[in-house]
C-alpha cells in the first residue's frame, strides 16, 4: 500500500468533503494523480473517465497499478477514433472491477467516441492538466462542460490554473461546480473583471477579489512544493551565446520585417496582434537556434554557435542531462551532435507514442551519462525526470505554463540533489526578452496589449 503524505490526505479529505468536486491545484511533483485515484477509490465509484494529454497516460497506468490494483485500467488512446470508441464501449459493458477509462484531449470530443462517452454516464470525471479546458469556447472545453452536467463527481488537476488571470477560472469551474461562478461568462465578467483598452475588450483589472479568494479557498486546494516537500534548491545559470555575422544579418532583417508587420496593424489589438507577434517571435527564435526557414519551407542551418556552446557544456558533464528545446530542428541537430560526441541520447517529441516515450525515459534513467533531448511542448507534462539534476534550456518557448511545467520535471518529489538549470541565450536577441519575461512569471504574448508594447518587444 502506498503511504500518503499529510497534505495528500488533506487534499483527499477536502475532495470528499466537497462532494467529490474540487480543483486540485497543488504544485507539480506533489502527487495530484495519486490524490485523484485515492479519492475515486474512497468514493467507491465504478466508472471513471480520465481526460489527459497522451504524454501522461503511462503515469496514470503506473499510479493505478500502485494504488488501486483491483481496478481495470482501460486505455482508449490508440488506433482510430472508432477503435477507441469500440474498446470503451466493450469495457464498460463488463461486470466486476471498477473501470478507469483514459482518453486523450485530442480525441475525446470526436465522434463516435464522443457519443460513447456521453452515453456511458461516468460517475467521476477527472481532467488532468486541467488548464487544457480554460478556454471556454474551445471544443475540448465545451464537451467537458456538457459531460460535467451529467456526472456527480468532478476533479480538475492542474498546477497552473491561472496563467493569464482569474478569467481562466470560469471554464475550469464550469466543470468542477458551475454553482461557483455560474454558467454564463457575462455574469462572471460583471462580478470579477474590469474591462478596458481597445473597444473595452481587454481585462485591465479585477473586482471582488476577497469573494474570489473565498470561493477558491473553499473549492480548490493549493499546496506548493516548498510547503509539501523538502526539496533541494534550484540554481539558474545564464550563458550568453554570440551568433555569427550571417545569422545576425538574417536576424536583423527579420526584426525589420516584424516591426513593419506590427506597425501595419495600427489600431488593432487582441487575437490579430497576438498572432502576428507570435509568428515573428518564432521566426526570430529559429535564427537564434541556428537555422532559418526559407519561403519554400526548407530549413537551412545558418549558425552553429549555440550548438557548439551546448557541446562544450556536455563535455564537462559526466552525469545524466536533460536538454529542453522548442523546435524539431533543434532536436534533430542536438541528437546528431550528442551521438557524434560518443554519448548516448534519447528523444521525447511529438509523433513518438506514449509507450515509446516511457521506454526512452527508462533507458535514459539506466544510463550513467545519457542525454535526454526533449521537445518542450511534449515533455512539460507528467514526466518524472528526477534521475537527473541538470537541465539545459537550449530554446524556450514563450508559454509561461510550459516554463513552469518543464521546471517541475526535475525539481519535484524524489529529487535529492540541487538542480542546476542552464539557459542558453543568444545575446541581443528575442531569447533574452523571452527569458526575462518568463523569469518574472509573465506570459510574454499576454503582455502585448497594444502596438507600442508589440514594437518594443522587437526593438
Amino acid at each position: 500500500m502506498v503511504q500518503l503524505r499529510g497534505y495528500q490526505r488533506e487534499t483527499i479529505k477536502k475532495a470528499l468533503g466537497r462532494g467529490g468536486r474540487l480543483l486540485i491545484a497543488n504544485d507539480m511533483g506533489t502527487g495530484k494523480t495519486l490524490c485523484a485515484i485515492a479519492t475515486a477509490r474512497m468514493l467507491k465509484v465504478s466508472k471513471v473517465l480520465v481526460v489527459t494529454p497522451l504524454s501522461v497516460v503511462s503515469v496514470w497506468r503506473r499510479e493505478v497499478e500502485r494504488y488501486w490494483p483491483e481496478a481495470c485500467f482501460v486505455e482508449a488512446t490508440e488506433g482510430s477514433i472508432a477503435d477507441r470508441s469500440d474498446l470503451l464501449s466493450y469495457e464498460l459493458q463488463q461486470q466486476g472491477a471498477p473501470r478507469i477509462c483514459v482518453v486523450g484531449y485530442e480525441s475525446y470530443w470526436r465522434e463516435p467516441l464522443r457519443k460513447t462517452i456521453r452515453e456511458a454516464q461516468f460517475d467521476l470525471l477527472i481532467f488532468d492538466e486541467g488548464h487544457r479546458i480554460k478556454n471556454r469556447t474551445a471544443r475540448t472545453s465545451r464537451f467537458a462542460h456538457a459531460l460535467a452536467d451529467q456526472s456527480p463527481y468532478r476533479l480538475v488537476l492542474t498546477a497552473t490554473p491561472m496563467t493569464k488571470g482569474p478569467e481562466d477560472l470560469f471554464s475550469i469551474f464550469r466543470v468542477v461546480n458551475p454553482e461557483v461562478f455560474g454558467t454564463r461568462y457575462t455574469e462572471f465578467e460583471w462580478r470579477f473583471l474590469i474591462k478596458g483598452g481597445f473597444q473595452g475588450k481587454q481585462v485591465t483589472g479585477y473586482r471582488n477579489r476577497e469573494l474570489l479568494e473565498q470561493l477558491l479557498h473553499y473549492w480548490a486546494t493549493r499546496v506548493t512544493k516548498d510547503e509539501a516537500l523538502d526539496l533541494p534548491d534550484e540554481q539558474p545559470v545564464e550563458i550568453s551565446v554570440r551568433m555569427n555575422d550571417r545569422a545576425r544579418a538574417i536576424y536583423n532583417r527579420l526584426v525589420e520585417h516584424a516591426i513593419s508587420e506590427v506597425t501595419a496593424l495600427d489600431g488593432q489589438t487582441g487575437v490579430t496582434l497576438s498572432r502576428v507577434v507570435i509568428t515573428n517571435i518564432l521566426r526570430l527564435k529559429q535564427v537564434t537556434s541556428g537555422f532559418a526557414k526559407l519561403d519554400d519551407g526548407r530549413e537551412v542551418v545558418v549558425d552553429d554557435s549555440k550548438l557548439n556552446t551546448l557541446k562544450d557544456l556536455l563535455i564537462d558533464m559526466p552525469q545524466r542531462v536533460v536538454v529542453f528545446c522548442h523546435f524539431r530542428k533543434d532536436i534533430e541537430r542536438i541528437h546528431e551532435a550528442v551521438v557524434g560526441m560518443g554519448k548516448h541520447a534519447w528523444i521525447l517529441q511529438g509523433g513518438i507514442t506514449p509507450d515509446q516515450r516511457a521506454l526512452n525515459v527508462e533507458q535514459w534513467e539506466k544510463s550513467e551519462s545519457g542525454v535526454l533531448v526533449c521537445q518542450i511542448a511534449v515533455s512539460s507534462l507528467g514526466i518524472d525526470l528526477t534521475a537527473s539534476n541538470t537541465a539545459i534550456y537550449y530554446s524556450v518557448d514563450y508559454s509561461l505554463t510550459n516554463w513552469i511545467q518543464c521546471h517541475g520535471r526535475l525539481h519535484r518529489h524524489g529529487q535529492v540533489s540541487k538542480v542546476t538549470n542552464y539557459y542558453l541565450m543568444t545575446e541581443r536577441s528575442i531569447d533574452v526578452k523571452v527569458y526575462n519575461a518568463l523569469a518574472r512569471k509573465e506570459d510574454l504574448t499576454k503582455s502585448i496589449l497594444d502596438l507600442s508594447s508589440a514594437r518594443e518587444l522587437f526593438l
